[in-house]
């Protein structure tokens, strides 16, 4: 079974049904960096420092933005 995670979905006050999955989340910001790094021919590292921004957030699910589904029970 694999957990689905979600990006900044605690702090805007959404349902989870409205949650964005993280894997959504990481590939708008990558593509979002590398349109604005493309001008001095960057943006292959723009896009992957997009898509690897999250993995501090990813090592400790204590005190992480991230939410497994499995533990929404915890925020009620």
């Amino acid at each position: 079974m694999t957990e689905e995670y979600y990006a900044h979905s605690r702090l805007d006050g959404k349902p989870p049904s409205e949650w964005q999955p993280l894997e959504e989340h990481l590939i708008n910001v990558a593509k979002i960096a590398r349109s604005f790094a493309e001008s001095f021919d960057a943006g292959i590292w723009a896009y992957l420092a997009g898509l690897w921004h999250y993995v501090g957030n990813i090592r400790n699910h204590a005190i992480s933005l991230l939410y497994p589904m499995k533990l929404l029970h915890l925020l009620e």
